[in-house]
């Protein structure tokens, strides 16, 4: 085994220490710390890019490509924990949980005169629908805990995909904007999908409906 040098921070947008680091490598493992064509061609030896999570952005394909490095990502990681995670937040702008603790604990539910108290609308999520941009393996977890809560679950794929599963449906993207209750984002940010939900794509989607972003740092015009 040839040597290993670990670093446990790299300044993320310091290309010159990045350069000094990585210029003599045979292998390069990243997870955050972007690797762009001045870095990439400013190596001599360097064949391999490993990147330790699912998303590829962080690191410039055409110029890996151009410079013969292999690349790759792990599409598998994480995916129960983000999938549990974005289910975590639809359910608190669903039920408030994080508002009604707090009023809770100011005592304004022991001072309310009906024997219930909600601050604001609580919304079942049964018979709510749930659409999917993107069906790798996150948004596969997050369709079955869609199911689990009696939801109608419909997705989109740039490219499509057979689905043993009876109860998910894919649609068409405008077709999923216009059906869609909750929106969830499980795609890769790439050129194509920085930019994926936009004033021309939210006139298409439902008044009130939830958006969901669990795409890696992106996109970055929700709103």
């Amino acid at each position: 085994m040839g040597d290993c040098t670990l670093y446990d921070r790299t300044p993320v947008n310091d290309n010159a220490e990045i350069i000094k680091r990585i210029k003599y490598a045979d292998i390069v493992i990243t997870h955050k710390t972007p690797l762009d064509h001045e870095v990439i061609s400013k190596t001599s030896r360097l064949k391999y890019i490993g990147i330790m999570g699912t998303g590829y952005d962080v690191v410039d394909i055409e110029s890996a490509h151009q410079n013969k490095v292999v690349v790759t990502n792990i599409p598998t990681y994480a995916s129960d924990a983000v999938a549990q995670f974005t289910f975590s937040l639809l359910l608190e702008v669903t039920s408030q949980v994080g508002l009604h603790n707090q009023l809770v604990h100011e005592n304004r539910w022991a001072q309310a005169p009906d024997f219930t108290f909600l601050e604001k609308p609580l919304l079942e999520l049964k018979g709510k629908t749930l659409g999917i941009i993107g069906y790798g393996h996150i948004a596969q977890k997050v369709a079955k805990i869609g199911h689990a809560f009696s939801m109608k679950v419909i997705f989109y794929n740039h490219r499509p995909k057979k689905v043993p599963e009876s109860w998910i449906q894919q649609v068409s993207f405008d077709e999923l904007l216009r059906q869609s209750d909750v929106l969830s984002l499980h795609v890769i940010q790439t050129p194509e999908t920085i930019d994926l939900i936009n004033n021309d794509t939210i006139a298409k989607m439902k008044t009130g409906v939830i958006i969901l972003n669990a795409i890696e740092c992106g996109p970055r015009q929700i709103g």
